[in-house]
């Protein structure tokens, strides 16, 4: 999923570049959502979350959020909306395995100098976030390391 973003590496490159600074070791982040989980189930809910979390963000940007009840917002369609499979798919949501590799892709292609987790979208039990990060710690990090120094 990150292959799209190389264009975005070489344009901050280009452009450090131009003002002459060497393009290696400047700071670049990558934001995503993060969810780690061994279950399907839950980690397409946490990409229906992640999803709801976007909507809500860009609803309120672009002016055309509705209120519900009380401080809540509407779960309106984005323009362009995806599928929870295509949020999963484009994000670090899902099994160990699968974000450990998309990791080491998004290393490979945007060379960030760090990486911010969203690990909390609409409101995920915290007993299920704990376990997330317990994942990337005892699973997903080893493979990244691994990935990283081959």
């Amino acid at each position: 999923p990150y292959d799209s973003l190389a264009q975005v590496r070489a344009d901050y490159d280009a452009l450090y570049e131009e003002h002459g600074r060497n393009p290696i070791g400047q700071p670049l982040a990558l934001m995503t959502y993060f969810h780690c989980t061994e279950d399907r189930d839950l980690a397409l809910d946490a990409a229906e979350r992640a999803r709801y979390s976007s909507r809500v963000s860009l609803s309120l940007r672009l002016d055309y959020g509705e209120y519900s009840e009380g401080p809540y917002m509407k779960d309106l369609p984005m323009p362009q909306d995806r599928t929870i499979e295509d949020v999963a798919a484009n994000t670090l949501v899902g099994h160990p395995d699968e974000i450990a590799e998309r990791i080491a892709q998004a290393v490979a292609i945007l060379r960030p100098s760090h990486i911010a987790f969203h690990n909390q979208p609409g409101d995920l039990p915290q007993d299920r976030v704990m376990k997330s990060l317990e994942l990337f710690g005892s699973k997903v990090m080893p493979q990244v390391e691994r990935a990283l120094a081959a």
